[in-house]
């Protein structure tokens, strides 16, 4: 990875967790867990969650380094941070 996209994915990572703290502040505390997890995690003992019941865990999607630089960019770009 060049050296001038490194910054794209720190902000990423803001973004992110950005994200993920809205919606924690929103209310939002529902179980999303990423594919195949449930069995090794160790709140299961304590957690609610059943894929079968709730729908499913998430499928992880690959992205890509460009893609990451793109989206970064675009937002900037947009304004939206």
């Amino acid at each position: 990875m060049p050296a001038w996209k490194f910054p794209y994915f720190l902000e990423y990572s803001k973004l992110v967790a950005g994200t993920a703290a809205k919606e924690m502040l929103d209310g939002n505390i529902v179980p999303s867990p990423a594919e195949d997890v449930c069995e090794y995690c160790r709140a299961g003992g304590s957690c609610s969650y059943s894929a079968v019941r709730d729908g499913g865990e998430r499928k992880s999607a690959s992205v890509k380094c460009s893609r990451i630089a793109e989206i970064v960019k675009q937002i900037k770009e947009d304004g939206n941070e």
